[in-house]
């Protein structure tokens, strides 16, 4: 379950959605406006390697637009 951050290209608004793995890809909603102008961009997430230290992974860009 990937965690998007989200920018709302109506008003601007900036938020994060968690988003379930399903076959039929749900629309994500601007919670401030409603609006499904939303462009999306997989969160960064830092993880422990086996020596201790912590990595990030580099974002990956998608957007959405309907």
């Amino acid at each position: 379950m990937p965690i998007y951050e989200c920018d709302c290209e109506a008003c601007g608004a900036r938020f994060e959605k968690l988003v379930f793995l399903t076959a039929q890809p749900q629309p994500v909603n601007c919670p401030e406006c409603e609006s499904a102008r939303v462009s999306k961009r997989l969160s960064l997430i830092a993880s422990a390697s086996a020596s201790g230290a912590e990595s990030t992974a580099s974002s990956a860009a998608c957007t959405t637009s309907n």
